[in-house]
């Protein structure tokens, strides 16, 4: 790597990290408020709370999902298996696949004509450590 591109790396790297902490420190502080609104609103039974600060409206409300679980296996003897079934949907395990084209018995080139490869979005895994720690 020649002097300038190293120079041009190291001033964004930098500056990465600056914006990281500062990121950080950020997100802790919103999470602190958070918290603090989340209890002062459940204490006093507040469901919206809004203020005017220089023209801008802020609002806070309360919100809390709910998520249902089921108790499969009680369904499961409650309806009976042939009604339980119909219910059921069929999922390949891919486990069982690779285990399958490991030990011969599917040919990995019969599967491989069924797989499509999906990138994610590129990103930077950034890392701080004390500048002593090799």
């Amino acid at each position: 790597m020649d002097a300038l591109t190293k120079l041009k790396m190291d001033l964004l790297l930098q500056g990465y990290a600056e914006a990281e902490a500062t990121a950080k420190e950020a997100s802790n502080t919103v999470e602190l408020i958070k918290k603090a609104l989340l209890e002062a609103m459940e204490a006093d039974q507040i469901k919206t709370h809004e203020v005017t600060d220089g023209g801008k409206v802020y609002r806070v409300t309360y919100v809390q999902a709910v998520t249902h679980n089921i108790d499969e296996e009680g369904l499961r003897k409650e309806l009976g298996e042939e009604l339980y079934r119909e219910y059921c949907k069929l999922v390949l395990d891919r486990k069982m696949v690779e285990t399958a084209m490991e030990e011969g018995q599917l040919d990995p080139r019969l599967v491989g004509k069924h797989v499509t490869e999906r990138k994610n979005k590129p990103s930077v895994r950034f890392t701080a450590r004390a500048a002593d720690d090799s």
